[in-house]
């Protein structure tokens, strides 16, 4: 499994075949980014370990980062 983030861009994740790109919800006046790399893995990570498929936790992780980061605009 490989992920590369893109940030406002959401992320790509490659499981064996071609990478699906996974999009980031739009957050108005996003002033603090601080963390969200360390957000996102540790997101994912625990999407893995609870059984997700993988496209599946990073669709996860992508969503709960930016429902992080909401709450700092």
């Amino acid at each position: 499994i490989v992920v590369v983030t893109y940030g406002e861009g959401g992320c790509e994740i490659w499981t064996g075949g071609e990478p699906e790109r996974i999009p980031a919800d739009r957050i108005p006046r996003l002033a603090d980014t601080v963390g969200a790399g360390d957000m996102f893995t540790a997101l994912f990570a625990a999407m893995l370990d609870r059984g997700d498929a993988p496209r599946d936790a990073a669709a996860a992780a992508t969503r709960g980062v930016a429902e992080i980061l909401r709450l700092r605009v």
